[in-house]
């Protein structure tokens, strides 16, 4: 009779660690798309939940309430404002009418807006801890093995980009650069402060904006994922072809809200994977292979210098009748052909 006790008793205890082991934490990051502004809502199968900005107000309303709510999340742990323009904060009013949040981060920005001022008067009426985001502040979020600020120091400038607030996440052995809209003073002081910005994926500064992601910058990442997020057709001319090419030469896969809408990218015990909204890229935004620069070819994800100067090669020697002929071109199997023949037509 004890064999059998001691028996059921390691059986119970193998199931429950096999149990635990089908129960791996994983993590969802999803860049929202909400047109031109940032919008990033974190949330852990451990129940932690950060959100980084929401869009314009109208984004807010729109996407970010609803996204929120299609997940079943009834509240957030922390919002991150990162500052204090309206395509960041302005959806961060209805998120805060309609859905209960702990706490809310700020760098103390001032900045004399109706919609800043009123956002203000919001988080004080519902009489939520607004704190200070200055480096070494860690928020705490199940599930995330750690979240830092990395940025920015008091006093603060008088450049309210540069003023953002950068946050740096680790999951899992994977790391994310999250970079509010930062220009190259600011990449820049990081850089000579040593700061730890070397990520998996990061989150380009200022909507790929020139003013932003310098050589150096870039080099001090090394990310092997990189998402910008940008508003269809903006009128910024966002995000910049040498910023683009510049990601691509570092080795970065590049995504785009504009081409590829909400971005979600998951991380289950080190393994990441990404899915996005949009499979296709409009014919609009599509490049002609025989006419294509260089440049241009790179902004691709998938495609770096190299299989950019192939296709050349190839286009110079033979020419192309079809996308299907991207196959012959060493580099370029089935799987990379089916992941790029929507960004092409030929003419």
């Amino acid at each position: 009779m004890y064999r059998i006790k001691h028996n059921l008793l390691l059986l119970i205890c193998l199931l429950l660690v096999t149990a635990q082991v089908g129960l791996a934490a994983q993590v969802q990051v999803d860049f929202l798309d909400v047109g031109q502004g940032d919008a990033v809502l974190i949330h852990s199968s451990d129940g932690g939940v950060l959100l980084i900005d929401a869009g314009i107000q109208s984004a807010g309303a729109a996407v970010v309430v609803p996204h929120i709510k299609r997940l079943g999340i009834e509240d957030i742990d922390a919002v991150v404002m990162t500052h204090p323009h309206s395509d960041h904060i302005g959806g961060l009013i209805p998120v805060l009418e309609q859905i209960p949040v702990a706490r809310v981060y700020s760098n103390y920005q001032v900045h004399t807006t109706q919609l800043y001022e009123r956002l203000l008067l919001l988080i004080e009426s519902l009489d939520i801890p607004f704190l200070l985001a200055e480096p070494g502040t860690e928020i705490p979020i199940a599930g995330i093995d750690r979240i830092e600020v990395l940025h920015p120091s008091q006093p603060l400038s008088d450049q309210i980009n540069n003023n953002s607030i950068v946050l740096r996440m680790e999951v899992d052995g994977v790391s994310f650069l999250f970079t509010g809209d930062i220009e190259k003073e600011a990449e820049q002081l990081l850089i000579n402060k040593r700061a730890e910005l070397a990520a998996d994926i990061i989150k380009v500064p200022h909507h790929g904006s020139s003013t932003s992601s310098h050589h150096e910058f870039v080099a001090a990442v090394q990310p092997s994922t990189a998402v910008i997020m940008v508003g269809e057709g903006n009128r910024y001319g966002h995000p910049d072809l040498e910023v683009l090419v510049r990601y691509q030469a570092a080795g970065a896969e590049i995504y785009r809200t504009d081409h590829h809408g909400t971005i979600t990218v998951r991380v289950e015990d080190g393994v990441v994977s990404i899915e996005t909204a949009k499979s296709r890229v409009g014919a609009d935004q599509r490049l002609n292979l025989n006419s294509a620069t260089l440049e241009e070819l790179q902004t691709v994800p998938g495609i770096g210098p190299v299989l950019a100067a192939r296709i050349i090669t190839y286009r110079e020697e033979f020419g192309f009748d079809s996308v299907e002929d991207l196959i012959n071109i060493t580099g370029i199997g089935a799987k990379t052909l089916e992941q790029i023949r929507d960004y092409f037509y030929v003419y």
